[in-house]
């Protein structure tokens, strides 16, 4: 398994430290995947292990958010997913994610920009995590 750690988010000022990784078999199938740090209180750091019991949405910091928000997301299986964006009339207006996950806990970050490039405007969005047999839908607030 060969590990490369990509240094894609350090850019966003309200995110968690992430580190955005590639793993890679010798076959040349490769997944990327962000592993989320919160140090509130460097004393006091919860270290998670395991893999989750459920799949879900399990979080959305900061809600609501003006530059960046990370959506954690919950995986109790390997699948394929996808996350997305859409606006309070039910349009599609960011794909964060498409691809496999392997089991684990997940965060993506939107910075608030349409696919197009635009700057959203304030108001309230969904984010849409599909997977091939459920789909978690939570608000998230955009305050500019």
């Amino acid at each position: 398994i060969i590990v490369r750690a990509n240094e894609d988010y350090n850019n966003y000022p309200d995110a968690p430290d992430t580190l955005r990784m590639t793993v890679s078999d010798d076959g040349g199938r490769s997944v990327e995947a962000s592993i989320l740090v919160w140090v509130y209180d460097p004393d006091k750091i919860e270290i998670q292990t395991g893999k989750p019991s459920t799949t879900s949405i399990s979080g959305i910091f900061p809600n609501p958010f003006n530059s960046t928000v990370v959506i954690r997301a919950d995986f109790a299986e390997n699948t394929s997913a996808n996350l997305q964006i859409f606006d309070i009339e039910g349009r599609m207006v960011a794909r964060l994610f498409e691809g496999p996950v392997i089991s684990g806990t997940y965060g993506f970050v939107w910075d608030g920009r349409f696919d197009s490039g635009a700057n959203a405007s304030s108001g309230i969005y969904f984010a849409r995590l599909s997977t091939p047999d459920r789909h978690f839908v939570k608000s998230i607030t955009l305050l500019r």
